[in-house]
This record gives structure tokens, sequence and C-alpha cells, in this order.
């Protein structure tokens, strides 16, 4: 979780929220942090939704930076933590206060989360890229392996975030 720290920390930027139990089990290969035994590519967000859909997934964190050159360089976090499932890539050459702003969005779904009585086996999926815009969006999935319980809500990029907390108040 140190090189995790010092990573964000060198890129003036503030640590992403790990869960404390998930922070104990951080490894770092170069950029990448992860707590999956097997990582998955940081690249390849829609293969991490795919799998969360199609198969039983274990709780993870898998966050860094990379990309295919200087100037496609992207910030990654993808987070499977009981009901929550959150797949966020940025491009890192973004203001770092709309990355600021994203990194606190991602400790509030958490927050918001524990305020939920969520059903056994009942899962929030969220999705931003700034890189696979057709998959961003969000929704609830039931059972594991999962499909979407009504429809996978897609919105403008500006109101993602703000319709999915919307949405979880609704669920209070």
């Amino acid at each position: 979780m140190e090189q995790c720290r010092s990573f964000f920390e060198g890129a003036a930027l503030p640590v992403p929220f790990i869960p404390g139990e998930q922070q104990r089990n951080i490894v770092a290969t170069g950029r990448v942090f992860s707590t999956r035994k097997e990582s998955a590519s940081i690249y390849g967000i829609e293969d991490c939704v795919r799998e969360l859909l199609s198969q039983p997934t274990e709780d993870y964190v898998l966050l860094g930076a990379g990309g295919h050159g200087i100037a496609s360089q992207g910030l990654h976090y993808y987070a499977v933590k009981g009901p929550l499932a959150l797949f966020i890539q940025l491009d890192a050459q973004l203001d770092p206060e709309k990355i600021k702003q994203t990194f606190i969005a991602i400790e509030k779904f958490y927050t918001a989360l524990e305020k939920i009585a969520v059903p056994p086996n009942r899962r929030f999926v969220f999705v931003e890229s700034q890189y696979r815009e057709e998959l961003n969006g969000y929704g609830w999935i039931d059972g594991q392996p999962g499909k979407f319980d009504k429809k996978w809500h897609t919105t403008q990029p500006n109101l993602l975030y703000m319709d999915a907390f919307l949405e979880l108040a609704k669920s209070k």
C-alpha cells in the first residue's frame, strides 16, 4: 500500500479510497496496484465488467496508471466490494481537480451503500470510461453471475455521477 500511496502523492493526487481490509493485500507491479492474485489487464475495463456479469467474482481492487504512448496515459480504478462494483478510467491529462473530484465520488459510493440494506447477491455497478464511452452507465445486478435487474442506465457524462447517486438514494 505504501508504494500505491507514494505513486499517487508523487503525481500530486490523493490516493483513491480503498476499503481497509483490501489495503493490506495490495501488491504493486510497476504502476499497477492490485489485490488479485491473477491481475486482469488494467486496460481491459470491458473484460472486468464481462467477468462480473458472467462468473462469481470475489472482492478486489485493481488501480494504477497505464496507456499506450505518452499522450494516452490513463488512470484506472476497478473495485468489487460486496454490493458495489466500480470501473473507472480517466484520462491522466485531465485537470487534477476533476481527478480529485472523481476520487471523492468513489468514497461517496462506498459511504452511500453502507447506508442501504442491500439484499445478498445484489450489486450496484458503475462504469465511467473516457476511452470506452459506450460502456458508461450504472445499474443493479441480481445474482452472481448476474443480469441487470431492470436496465443499464446511461446519461450524459456530466450527469453520470449525480444520476447514479440519485438511483442509490431511491433504494433506501
